[in-house]
């Protein structure tokens, strides 16, 4: 991982549009710098509305591992346990639309997204 550079937007350290997967592990839990790297893109739980700090919050495949999702940031997003539980109960979907936006779908239906964390510049 990169540190940043003075006057850099705290943003520019981590992948935005699209993935080129330079920091993926082929391995299920993330080395520790990519743990930290998903923990400071959100420093809470990814479901919309949770105040969990993702420091208390499991490192969570979007797509499951054994399904062939990366150990990636563009698959990674810490979820507390409950919404963890969630995810999988029946009818909920989530998307990491892009690396730290995620668009949670309700059984219902209704979908609602939740970014990463924004930094002051």
């Amino acid at each position: 991982m990169r540190c940043r550079m003075a006057g850099e937007h705290p943003h520019a350290m981590f992948e935005s549009a699209g993935c080129v997967h330079q920091r993926q592990s082929t391995a299920y839990r993330p080395p520790s710098a990519l743990q930290h790297l998903i923990r400071v893109r959100q420093q809470t739980c990814a479901f919309p509305g949770c105040r969990r700090p993702a420091s208390q919050c499991d490192l969570d495949h979007t797509t499951p591992f054994q399904r062939g999702g990366l150990t990636c940031e563009c698959n990674l997003a810490p979820l507390c346990r409950a919404h963890h539980q969630t995810k999988q109960a029946p009818g909920w979907q989530l998307r990491q639309l892009r690396p730290g936006v995620l668009a949670w779908t309700t059984p219902s239906g209704r979908t609602y997204t939740k970014a990463q964390t924004v930094y002051p510049a």
